[in-house]
């Protein structure tokens, strides 16, 4: 039977995608998470809330020929932008995790600068973490100043 492993991807707006070293480095502990867990590269799903930042890691379903889910937030329900919808990101989150939870292989892949405060990551890693249904979290952050790439997994 073929299992597509769901991968979730989420995290800073201002993890450095666009830097080389970044990309090789998650590529590479992405590669051996999947590698180690039995997974085949080309049976993935990504997903994504399609936010600026750690989001835009989503470009690796395109490596991989692989399916994407993207749930971008709807900030401007109403289409005016002098009346935003400060909430949406959360309601993405909420919607994101509710269908990506339910998808019998997942991983979920969180990016974050190590001193960042950033409530929609912590809401998703809450989300995450408190929901009966464990889902292993691969954990890529760097450190500010020396922008060393560092992992750690559950």
């Amino acid at each position: 039977m073929l299992k597509k492993l769901n991968i979730l991807i989420f995290g800073g707006r201002t993890f450095p995608v666009t830097k080389r070293k970044a990309q090789k480095f998650l590529e590479k502990k992405l590669t051996r998470w999947i590698e180690e867990h039995g997974f085949n590269k080309e049976h993935l799903v990504f997903w994504s809330g399609d936010a600026i930042g750690a989001d835009q890691f989503h470009y690796l379903s395109k490596n991989h020929n692989s399916d994407l889910k993207l749930y971008p937030a709807n900030w401007t329900p109403n289409g005016k932008y002098k009346d935003p919808d400060f909430s949406a990101g959360y309601k993405r989150n909420k919607k994101m995790f509710a269908d990506f939870i339910q998808c019998p292989y997942r991983l979920a892949v969180m990016c974050t600068t190590w001193n960042a405060r950033e409530n929609g990551t912590a809401h998703m890693r809450n989300l995450i973490t408190n929901h009966s249904k464990k889902t292993p979290v691969l954990h890529i952050f760097t450190r500010s100043k020396s922008k060393d790439m560092i992992t750690h997994s559950n």
